[in-house]
């Protein structure tokens, strides 16, 4: 990218720059959803036991 800016090649500067950029959005992105992840997984809310404990199994009354 150095020597397309130096000898003027504006095209490949601007793909370069674009590429550049695109690859640093998405990284920061990726980055900013799984500290969103950590920080909501971090939280304790009123059903944080509740959340813990799985579903009891389903009663089947039968006539026997």
């Amino acid at each position: 990218m150095f020597y397309a800016v130096y000898s003027t090649q504006a095209t490949v500067a601007v793909a370069g720059f674009t590429f550049i950029a695109g690859i640093g959005g998405a990284y920061m992105g990726v980055g900013h959803m799984d500290l969103r992840q950590l920080l909501s997984a971090l939280r304790q809310g009123p059903d944080y036991g509740a959340a813990m404990q799985p579903d009891p199994p389903p009663i089947e009354m039968r006539d026997t």
